[in-house]
């Protein structure tokens, strides 16, 4: 006869009768499945995209959100998809069942973040929900969850990227008026919601 008994942690003990001889054998320990987690890791300077495309080979489930931010070089502005958090990824797994300290020897990842002689730690699951809401494809939608006259922003494209500016009021929903100091004055200037960040 085949039975269980529920124990700590939700385990349920398995055991087995002989009927013949009236033993009681345990045969194992049957855990509840857990489920995959998103998991924190930093990577190399500016090797994020190597980071992840290594991890796919790996079979793991990577996530890189990224923003559209304007650079300059040579009086020359352009726009470029960069990581909303330098230097990290997020990586969903089980730590269960998948090889996570693998990821450790990743060309690419410098080491998941958590205690490095224990499992890592994973992210809150509505810390990651958060962020996966406002990301559209994998690109941030919206970097700020909401405007508010008098907040300090920075601008992360067009003309005046990488400037702070107040807001000082709110033009609907796409656009908002802020105050942009310009050679020692401030000036009123209409913006797009999509180009503020946090400051």
């Amino acid at each position: 006869m085949i039975g269980s008994h529920k124990g700590e942690g939700g385990c349920a003990d398995m055991w087995i009768s002989l009927a013949d001889e009236g033993q009681v054998l345990p045969i194992g320990i049957v855990r509840k499945p857990v489920e995959s987690k998103w998991y924190v890791a930093q990577t190399l300077p500016r090797k994020e995209e190597v980071a992840c495309q290594n991890l796919t080979r790996q079979r793991f489930h990577s996530f890189l959100p990224r923003y559209k931010a304007t650079r300059q070089h040579a009086r020359k502005r352009y726009e470029v998809m960069a990581p909303l958090f330098p230097g990290y990824i997020f990586i969903r797994f089980n730590p269960d069942d998948a090889p996570w300290r693998s990821i450790n020897g990743t060309l690419g990842v410098q080491r998941l973040v958590g205690p490095r002689l224990t499992r890592p730690m994973a992210m809150p699951a509505s810390a990651i929900d958060n962020i996966m809401a406002r990301c559209r494809d994998g690109i941030m939608v919206s970097l700020i969850d909401c405007l508010e006259p008098g907040a300090i922003m920075r601008v992360t494209r067009g003309p005046f990227a990488d400037q702070l500016v107040t807001i000082e009021s709110l033009d609907g929903v796409e656009r908002v008026r802020v105050l942009l100091n310009i050679l020692g004055a401030d000036q009123t200037v209409d913006i797009a919601s999509d180009c503020l960040g946090p400051a």
